[in-house]
């Protein structure tokens, strides 16, 4: 639950008038398909060397699963997704939008579960896993005096 000011509730609306994490900080890559084909982005983590993860089980499974990765063997929405992720990943620094939600929001995924009450100055959402953090700081550095 966000209770702010008009002003600073409204910097957080689309033009849909949903609240879009994307208003305040914003993902410049494109990325077309609602899920991520998993062995593209295996693909696309090879093809640009990107480290292993820091904890032992996780980067086992990483190892193993890129080891099997094969680009010519994958679907054609596949190979596709794969070239986007390249594309995304050299022009912008990230595979896909959830990459850089992770990294730049704080959560995997935009605000949902949305409740928004201008009029009572509040908003509600759920994100996934953890709290949008980077997305309060940057709202705070927009308007330094809101509460």
């Amino acid at each position: 639950k966000v209770e702010a000011p008009r002003e600073v509730l409204e910097s957080l609306l689309n033009a849909e008038g949903r609240i879009d994490f994307n208003t305040i900080i914003p993902f410049m890559g494109a990325f077309d398909w609602n899920g991520i084909d998993c062995a593209a982005e295996e693909a696309a983590e090879v093809i640009t060397a990107q480290p292993l993860n820091d904890h032992p089980l996780i980067a086992s499974l990483q190892r193993d699963s890129r080891t099997k990765v094969d680009v010519l063997k994958l679907s054609d929405e596949g190979f596709e997704q794969f070239v986007q992720m390249l594309r995304n990943k050299r022009l912008h620094g990230y595979f896909h939008s959830m990459d850089f939600a992770r990294d730049q929001w704080g959560t995997k995924w935009n605000a949902c579960n949305q409740a928004v009450n201008l009029d009572a100055q509040e908003f509600e959402f759920e994100t996934a896993w953890s709290c949008p953090r980077p997305i309060y700081k940057a709202l705070s550095a927009k308007f330094p005096d809101a509460t």
